[in-house]
This record gives structure tokens, sequence and C-alpha cells, in this order.
């Protein structure tokens, strides 16, 4: 936890640089745009100033889901005087490994690399990292699917149990839903369209069980999946009106 320490002193040291560059390639080169961002702000601002550990559970569609969500969430200078905003995430070293660029902005951005072909010892590693970092009031993001949607839609039978555990290591933990989906998004992608109109929403659930172990996690983990998949056919109830 210590190195982890450091990764945050120096990603908020390089927050300014590192945050004018998420803007300039969301606004500019992504033409990126957000439904009711006001009020997105607004909501994750009070999601954030409980105190409460705080998972992220976000849908899966593209590589830069949470580097949206981080531009939807909060400004630069808010993010400066309030750095537990900047949640933390775990995108997969293989996305990232094969250029020293996006190895440095992933190590100074609050990321944990996570190798999806890794064994038992890692994984369980990660969960331990991602519980701690939650015990000391970070804010963490992990996608319940456990990779982007390949069907386009959440599925809830293929969730990974990952989020369940974690939640059972941490009483108490709140679980922010987010459903994000572009207006051009109709399957997975590496990058949303140019251009794209974001719609998002966020739900906050306190999952529970009152079972114990497997059991428990798979509760868990079933909990937040079947929220995000309400959260999906109330956003396609919405646009079919």
């Amino acid at each position: 936890m210590r190195g982890l320490g450091f990764q945050r002193f120096i990603g908020h040291l390089c927050l300014l640089p590192l945050g004018f560059l998420i803007i300039l390639l969301m606004r500019f080169r992504g033409r990126y745009k957000l439904k009711h961002h006001r009020e997105l702000r607004r909501r994750f601002k009070e999601v954030a100033a409980s105190g409460d550990p705080i998972l992220i559970c976000p849908n899966h569609l593209t590589l830069i889901d949470s580097v949206i969500l981080l531009w939807a969430f909060g400004s630069i200078p808010w993010y400066l005087f309030h750095y537990r905003g900047f949640a933390w995430n775990i995108p997969a070293v293989e996305n990232v490994k094969t250029k020293l660029s996006w190895r440095i902005i992933t190590y100074i951005s609050k990321c944990v690399l996570i190798d999806r072909l890794g064994g038992a010892e890692h994984r369980n590693q990660i969960f331990s990292i991602i519980r701690q970092c939650l015990r000391r009031g970070d804010i963490f993001t992990i996608f319940p699917e456990g990779t982007r949607s390949r069907s386009g839609s959440v599925q809830v039978d293929d969730v990974a149990y990952g989020v369940g555990r974690i939640i059972q290591g941490v009483p108490g933990t709140k679980v922010l839903c987010v459903y994000m989906r572009g207006d051009q998004q109709d399957a997975y992608s590496a990058f949303p369209k140019k251009g794209e109109r974001f719609d998002i929403s966020l739900e906050v659930i306190t999952p529970s069980s009152a079972n114990k172990g497997l059991r428990a996690v798979r509760d868990y983990s079933r909990q937040v999946i079947e929220k995000l998949k309400e959260m999906e056919d109330r956003y396609y109830s919405r646009i079919g009106d």
C-alpha cells in the first residue's frame, strides 16, 4: 500500500496536465458531449461527500469508459481539492503494455493493472488492494461484467464474482451503479464514435445478503448486475417513448 500511496501522490501532482489532456481528448479530439452534465456532477459530488466506502460499477462498452466517467463526474479544480473523487480503476494490462505513453498515463491516473490471464494469486492480490483502498476512503471503479459486453447489452448471466468478493470484504460498501451509452452505440467498440453524445444515469445501492461465504458473494454480484440491467431497460424504454 505504500507503493500505492506514492502512486497516488504522483498522480495528484500530475492532475493538472493529466486533467487538461483528458478534456482535450474528450471535447476536441473525440468531440464528445454529455447530456445533463451539471446534474451528473452535482449527484456524484453528493455521493462522494458521504465518506462511505464507494465502489463505482458501470456497464462496459468501450476501452475509455472510465476516462469518460472521470470527465463526467468532476472538473479539474474539483478533483484538485477532492482528489478522493478521482476514482481508482483496474484496466487490463494487455490494453496498455504495448506503449510506454499509455503505461505512464495509467500510472499517474490511479490505475492498478490487472492481468486477466493471471492466476488466483494475482487476482487475490488485486482484490486485496481494492478492499484496502475502499477501507481507507478511496473510491474505486470496477466493471462487474469483467470485460466489454460483446452483445452490446448488460448480460446478467455473465457477471463476474469479483464485485461480490470486494463488497463482502468491506461491509457497508455503497455501490454507485452507472449506466452509460452513446446515442450511436449499438455494440461494443474500442472507442466511441466521434461526436458521440452520452446518456449517463446513476443509482446508489447497498447490497446485502442473509447468506455467508460464496453464496453471499453471488448475491452481492447479482444485485449489482441486475440493477445495471434494470437501468438499461429504463434507458431503452425512455428513448423508445
